[in-house]
């Protein structure tokens, strides 16, 4: 079964230094970050910030299941795509995306909950436990799961990410890849997924570039003009004084949108 495995940082690279493809000696490829990367960085290293971007997943699996092929598949998904393999590495004042190369595999444990006096209410707090562990960003992995087996045939995959590396397009990538390479595995067929010609880290280098040639100065013209005069601090009504600090807590709030308002978004 695949593990988590300790990274080893390279010196981080200057603002200076050149920032391209992993070298065949290099444990990793250093890649600038994403905007959205440093932004989530940023509000990670505030108090009680990092576990607050976890992006847990949980999966009910009922039937025969294969463990091995499953963890081989996560395995194989962690090669494929870049972003799986990626940690966020500060080095003066600057973010970096360090990927380190593949063959480590993605970090499952297992938890049989078979004999437990109350399976369900253990299964709960694994799932607190998980969504609540922060990662280390710098050290990675910002992936991580856990298969629990309740009873027979029953199962639940809890997979925990950073959302730095993950996002709701991603998880319906991943779903979809993962089901795919499972049907193969378990039938004996080979890989059924084309290869990528683009990884996350050539769309950060895409968005570096268009600041660096001037592609959004038209956009930061067009919001002068539109915020010129505009406050410079918005007061929004609230029922309660704001804190000092962001606690993070009180979980996710749902709410429906009426099909007149969204006909008109």
């Amino acid at each position: 079964m695949p593990h988590a495995s300790r990274h080893v940082s390279p010196p981080s690279p200057t603002a200076q230094e050149p920032v391209g493809p992993r070298d065949s000696g290099s444990p990793a490829a250093v890649r600038p970050a994403s905007f959205a990367q440093k932004r989530l960085w940023f509000l990670a290293q505030l108090p009680s910030g990092n576990a607050a971007y976890n992006e847990p997943l949980a999966f009910r699996l009922d039937g025969p299941l294969d463990r091995d092929a499953l963890a081989h598949c996560l395995d194989v998904l962690t090669e494929r795509h870049e972003v799986l393999r990626t940690r966020l590495v500060e080095s003066e004042g600057e973010v970096w995306q360090h990927i380190d190369p593949p063959g480590a595999g993605f970090s499952l444990a297992l938890v049989d909950l078979t004999d437990s006096a109350d399976p369900e209410a253990r299964l709960e707090a694994l799932r607190s436990e998980e969504a609540g562990t922060p990662f280390d960003l710098a050290v990675g992995p910002l992936g991580r799961g856990t298969l629990v087996t309740l009873g027979e045939g029953s199962r639940i995959l809890l997979l925990t990410f950073h959302h730095t590396v993950y996002d709701g397009h991603s998880m319906s990538v991943m779903m979809r890849e993962l089901g795919r390479l499972y049907a193969a595995r378990t039938s004996g067929d080979t890989d059924p997924l084309p290869p990528l010609d683009v990884q996350y880290a050539d769309h950060a280098q895409v968005q570096h570039d268009a600041v660096t040639d001037g592609a959004l100065s038209a956009q930061e013209s067009y919001w002068q003009g539109a915020l010129a005069g505009a406050p410079a601090v918005l007061e929004l009504p609230a029922d309660r004084t704001r804190p000092a600090e962001q606690a993070y807590e009180g979980g996710r709030v749902e709410y429906a949108v009426d099909a007149a308002t969204t006909d008109a978004l």
